[in-house]
């Protein structure tokens, strides 16, 4: 699959519904119960992040800066920037952007059109890069190719935080949008780029849909 691909795909669901596209688990999402799910899922994370032991402790997630990768029209986008004090969402879609932009009324929120990796970001820049049901839709090579590119943005003591499937039971799910990155491959990637994991939890165990927490 080519990024042209991935982009017109992304742009032509937005066009029809984008909530529904973002979560599908659920259709004709309310506008304001599609962004209190934000809040509800980064509050899980919280939860998730204060059990894991970083160089200071229990994880906060609150800091200056926050990226939200795959932002969709700013849902997790939207849920940072209470504990941030500057998010930027980015996304492969114009449409799902434009979208973002339009419902934004927040002056430290920002979003932005990023198709290519490495991601034309300033390293090491972000207190936090987070990212969640974005990666597993990234077909190999280009899955791991976008975690290095992302990883490169954590800041020093910073937090990278991320969900992916990495278990190869769910190479029946090719084809339909879901991709996985095995769990050696993606300890790798954060080796070579100077992160350590400090915590894993199991989204789903069914499927080894794992959600990581590292620190550089």
């Amino acid at each position: 699959m080519q990024f042209e691909d991935m982009r017109d795909w992304w742009n032509a669901v937005a066009l029809g519904d984008a909530k529904t596209a973002i979560l599908s688990g659920q259709q004709g999402w309310d506008e304001d119960q599609f962004f209190r799910s934000g809040v509800d899922w980064l509050n899980r994370c919280r939860d998730i992040a204060y059990l894991c032991l970083g160089k200071f402790g229990p994880v906060e997630l609150s800091g200056r800066s926050a990226l939200d990768f795959g932002c969709g029209i700013g849902r997790m986008t939207r849920a940072l920037s209470a504990s941030y004090e500057h998010v930027l969402g980015v996304d492969i879609s114009e449409e799902m952007i434009h979208q973002a932009r339009l419902l934004n009324k927040n002056p430290s929120v920002h979003f932005r059109i990023v198709e290519r990796y490495p991601l034309e970001l300033p390293e090491r820049s972000f207190d936090l890069v987070f990212s969640t049901i974005a990666i597993q839709h990234i077909p190999p090579p280009h899955n791991g190719a976008y975690l290095r590119a992302l990883l490169r943005l954590v800041a020093d003591d910073g937090i990278g935080l991320f969900d992916m499937p990495s278990s190869e039971e769910l190479e029946e799910f090719r084809g339909h949008g879901v991709f996985f990155l095995p769990f050696e491959d993606v300890m790798q990637v954060a080796r070579d780029e100077g992160l350590k994991l400090i915590g894993l939890s199991c989204l789903n165990w069914n499927n080894g849909h794992y959600q990581y927490v590292f620190q550089r």
